[in-house]
């Protein structure tokens, strides 16, 4: 049986289950049934599944458990209460739900209600996947809450946290509603979603994973990149103040899966001077051939490929030109360039105007100089990843040592206060978490310990104790090296 294990850093308090996954949701409605079988598909991407099954009745249930069954064996799962009963007048039912977590998974996972058929309204899975990206990730809130003329004043309010994006992004937002069938008392869940202003609510009256199951899919659109959190709210309409009437259900919980939109990333003026048609370094970069041969300007006669070519000898004008070339070429490949447009802008006035020639002269803190280097400033923090959408992960040799079934991510990134790093060690043996800085100092020991193969861990730190810049975390396990650059922009 796989384990997780948490590794607290700081003194920071961490579940696992914040770690970022895609998680999906299958099930069927059960009612009545004895046994039930769900079938998780593309088992190699499963970290764990949590199966739930929901109850109520006016009874507590029979003989206390339900079983679950995979290939591991049979798991005895007791009842546990929903967290809040908003129903009006409190109706006097037991509901709640029995529950398992599976971190084995591969093949089919069984139900026996045993005593408790009769209360047992559905049987579903949450499915944590370990294919989240920082642009692609789920965020859950499993709250249970048992609605009954609750009414839209006393509606509940999921509020769910989501990270901000340079960019407009693309959420849906999944509900897990049981006991839900308008052929038996016309049971209606009311579901109002607002996130960044945009908003959409969604009538639920029926079934659609068999009786008495709705696995709601809701999507919402070109939500804001500033929008930070998603608030779902739910009720059941309370006709003693005019609203429609309606019966009960349960909601299991909701899922936030969110898609930004790609803001792209940056490379280094070293990368692209390096990766033109003369190399060296590497393979020519296809993104050259948009502007390799046009005039940089008209007050000099060079390429922008001379220009990023042309060493600077603290000319002002070329240690500026080296950045902006670099920034151009990031937005053709496309990065962002919302954090660098206005110094972008600034520097293409400069170039109109001046040549190299006349900035040449100018010495120290001139400051028509100082304008030149102020523009180089922000335009290198961009092409750095310092700023705007994050540096590539460019590097050849990272790529080669994170091959193979070590696991490493690192979130939000770029970072400015709380950071968090996931990992899987593929060795027996002592594991070390390392950061560096980008002139290859160590400035920080994150992890040291012996460790067993296979096993999961998260560290998290105060990135606000180190200075703005690029850093590289090294994971060494055993002969085993994971790497990953990290951008803190505090």
């Amino acid at each position: 049986m796989k384990k997780i294990l948490l590794f607290i850093f700081a003194a920071s308090v961490v579940s696992f289950m914040s770690a970022q996954h895609v998680i999906d949701i299958i099930g069927e409605g059960t009612f009545g049934a004895q046994t039930a079988t769900l079938t998780p598909t593309d088992l190699g991407t499963i970290d764990f599944v949590e199966v739930q099954a929901t109850f109520k009745h006016l009874y507590f249930p029979a003989d206390g458990p339900v079983d679950f069954t995979n290939e591991d064996g049979t798991f005895l799962a007791t009842f546990q209460p929903v967290d809040l009963n908003l129903t009006n007048p409190l109706l006097p039912h037991h509901v709640g739900y029995f529950e398992h977590d599976f971190y084995d998974v591969d093949g089919s996972i069984t139900m026996d209600a045993l005593n408790n058929a009769f209360g047992i309204y559905s049987f579903f899975a949450f499915i944590y996947r370990n294919t989240a990206t920082s642009t692609h990730y789920s965020v859950i809130d499993k709250t249970h809450i048992f609605f009954w003329h609750n009414g839209s004043a006393n509606a509940y309010e999921y509020i769910i946290p989501i990270t901000a994006s340079s960019l407009p992004r693309n959420l849906t937002i999944k509900v897990v509603l049981a006991e839900i069938n308008n052929h038996y008392d016309g049971r209606v869940a009311i579901i109002d979603i607002d996130a960044g202003g945009v908003t959409t609510q969604v009538i639920l009256d029926d079934f659609n994973m068999g009786e008495f199951l709705n696995i709601a899919e809701i999507p919402l659109m070109n939500v804001p990149g500033t929008a930070e959190n998603v608030t779902v709210s739910i009720y059941s309409p309370d006709p003693a103040v005019g609203e429609d009437d309606g019966d009960s259900f349960i909601c299991a919980g909701v899922v936030v899966d969110v898609d930004d939109a790609d803001d792209g990333c940056t490379l280094t003026q070293g990368y692209w001077k390096t990766h033109g048609k003369d190399g060296p370094a590497g393979p020519y970069d296809e993104t050259w051939k948009l502007i390799e041969d046009e005039a940089f300007f008209l007050a000099t006669p060079a390429t922008y490929y001379d220009v990023i070519r042309t060493k600077a000898k603290g000319n002002a004008y070329y240690i500026l030109a080296h950045q902006y070339v670099a920034a151009r070429l990031n937005f053709l490949s496309g990065a962002d360039p919302t954090a660098a447009q206005n110094a972008f802008n600034d520097a293409t006035a400069l170039f109109e105007i001046y040549t190299p020639d006349q900035i040449k002269e100018l010495k120290g803190d001139d400051p028509l100089r100082q304008q030149f280097i102020d523009a180089k400033d922000v335009l290198d923090d961009y092409n750095n990843g310092i700023i705007g959408p994050g540096h590539c992960d460019d590097d050849p040799k990272s790529s080669e040592i994170n091959s193979g079934s070590q696991e490493l991510a690192v979130y939000p990134n770029p970072m400015s206060n709380n950071g968090t790093i996931d990992f899987r060690v593929a060795n027996n043996g002592q594991t070390t978490a390392e950061l560096y800085n980008m002139m290859g100092e160590k400035v920080a020991t994150l992890f040291d310990r012996n460790v067993q193969a296979d096993q999961k861990f998260q560290i998290r730190f105060d990135a606000s104790k180190y200075t703005r810049g690029l850093y590289v975390i090294y994971i060494r396990n055993g002969s085993s090296i994971q790497t990953r650059k990290i951008t803190i922009v505090n």
